[in-house]
């Protein structure tokens, strides 16, 4: 059997936490022998971090290539896009349902639908919810709290 209390049998060791959503590298030191050791871990493991960010922005403009690919088609020709799309929905649905997954195809392109849809909104246009606007400004015509409020006051509620 061995000797777990020997000194020497347990190195510093970095783990990959990734996986759970925080970003980087952890160090793990479960021999604490020498301090520059221990600074060249860590200088080691804040230049992976860097690098891992500098992974996620490339994959998320790889990722982000045919959203913009489609918005300049679309722009161009949009007949033609919204024809294909629907046409491509329609077969791939099809073949989804066929093996007994259509129903997750189709909440999926619901969510895909969704964050397409999302858009940016322009430097000087105001947001449908007023908490994001400057102020708190709210766009015209829409109900407040008071208007709510006043309207339910005027109501007569009729009991049986």
């Amino acid at each position: 059997m061995e000797d777990f209390h020997d000194v020497a049998a347990f190195p510093s060791v970095t783990i990959d936490c990734s996986w759970m959503g925080v970003e980087g590298w952890f160090l793990i030191l479960l021999v604490v022998s020498n301090h520059d050791a221990i600074y060249e871990e860590k200088f080691r493991s804040s230049n992976s971090v860097a690098f891992h960010s500098a992974i996620v922005s490339k994959l998320k403009n790889i990722l982000l290539k045919p959203i913009q690919l489609w918005s300049y088609f679309y722009c161009h020709w949009p007949r033609s896009c919204t024809v294909f799309a629907i046409s491509l929905w329609i077969i791939v649905q099809w073949y989804f349902t066929f093996i007994e997954f259509g129903l997750v195809f189709f909440i999926s392109s619901l969510f895909f639908v969704l964050f397409i849809n999302l858009g940016n909104r322009k430097s000087n246009e105001l947001s449908a919810y007023s908490v994001f606007n400057p102020h708190c400004e709210r766009l015209p015509g829409t109900l407040t709290a008071e208007h709510f409020e006043r309207d339910l006051l005027k109501r007569e509620v009729l009991h049986q």
